[in-house]
């Protein structure tokens, strides 16, 4: 963890003592929240039980919804999608058009996407979009069938990147205007399948992967919203499978598969307004790890190395640039999260037995 100069946290310790002066009462805040977000603090707070226990399944929220979708449940492909409502503290369910694993999903605005995927017909490139606003379901299609893409919004965009097509690794991306409904196509720099994707302020990253010749990317492709351009960064080293996510300025990948008998406990940390990147590690070496990004934390949940499957949730905290631990309810790999109001939801996995486990962190002000 970084620290600051002496002289710097004297004069943050003096300029806290002054905010909280009786006398400053009339210019503080008054509508309840927490001028400090260094105060803030993440916990874990109970569990819940997915409608279908589930592997490799996806998850996105948008609005006060959090959706955990696809995957695999007891060797066939599951079309089942599991709905929290954070607000509400209840549970709902829904069905994709079609069961599928190997698939990606994201959000944007009150829109939440879940994209492509492998059934038993192959590749799919059926596109179910949730609106949380009206609790409605429309459906379009990827420009083509793909699986082991990846998918990430920021602003008024969905990305959806990448992926194996049957003659081999895809450069597509697909991009949603969720303002004006409109579709637009562009080329990752290179293609790969397996990549991750996460987002912060206006860009979106596509990190990683496996691409032809079973060459492990060390690529990072990121895109800004707000210009439509393109430029590329690199990770620490080549690998897929790995897990990312993004809040605030940062957006991290973590873990991710090397080889048949290698995983990697690597991060990399980029931070969005400056450009610039460093490196971390990950408690344990492994793959398949669950991640998601809300308010200031980001968190690794979970995640396998062959049959040792993990329970430690690593989590970064933006304003305090320092990492902290917690733990699953229980050690699983092939997990999905996704973070809505105050609340992060790590569902699903396997054990080595399908999990319908539901963990629940509550951040706190």
């Amino acid at each position: 963890m970084k620290k600051l100069p002496r002289d710097v946290r004297s004069m943050i310790f003096f300029l806290m003592l002054v905010t909280l002066m009786p006398a400053c009462k009339k210019s503080g805040n008054t509508d309840g929240s927490n001028p400090n977000p260094q105060n803030k603090k993440i916990e874990h707070t109970g569990k819940a039980s997915l409608s279908q226990p589930r592997y490799g399944l996806v998850a996105a929220a948008a609005g006060n919804k959090i959706l955990f979708a696809g995957g695999w449940t007891y060797n066939a492909y599951s079309k089942r999608v599991d709905i929290y409502d954070v607000v509400a503290n209840s549970w709902s369910t829904a069905e994709l058009s079609e069961a599928k694993a190997n698939l990606t999903a994201a959000a944007a605005g009150s829109k939440i996407i879940i994209a492509g995927g492998y059934n038993y017909d192959g590749a799919s490139n059926a596109v179910d979009i949730y609106d949380v606003n009206t609790g409605t379901w429309s459906k379009k299609m990827l420009d083509s069938n793909r699986y082991d893409l990846a998918a990430a919004g920021a602003g008024n965009k969905i990305l959806i990147a990448g992926g194996f097509i049957p003659g081999g690794a895809s450069r597509a991306v697909d991009i949603y205007d969720v303002t004006t409904g409109q579709w637009s196509k562009d080329l990752l720099s290179v293609g790969r399948g397996k990549l991750a994707a996460a987002a912060a302020g206006n860009k979106v990253y596509f990190a990683g992967g496996l691409g032809n010749g079973d060459v492990k990317s060390t690529v990072v492709n990121i895109y800004d919203v707000s210009t439509g351009n393109w430029s590329v960064a690199q990770l620490a080293e080549g690998r897929f499978l790995l897990s990312g996510a993004g809040t605030g300025t940062k957006v991290i990948f973590g873990g991710g598969t090397l080889s048949n008998i290698s995983v990697s406990q690597k991060v990399d940390i980029y931070d969005v307004s400056t450009g610039s990147t460093r490196p971390f590690q990950l408690t344990e070496s492994k793959t398949m790890v669950a991640a998601a990004g809300l308010d200031d934390f980001i968190l690794f949940a979970g995640g396998l190395f062959g049959n040792n499957y993990y329970k430690t949730v690593d989590i970064y905290n933006v304003s305090k640039d320092e990492w902290t631990k917690l733990e699953l309810s229980e050690a699983r790999g092939g997990a999905a999260a996704a973070g809505a109001g105050n609340k992060i939801l790590v569902a699903g996995g396997a054990a080595p037995d399908y999990v319908a486990t539901v963990d629940i962190f509550t951040i706190t002000k």
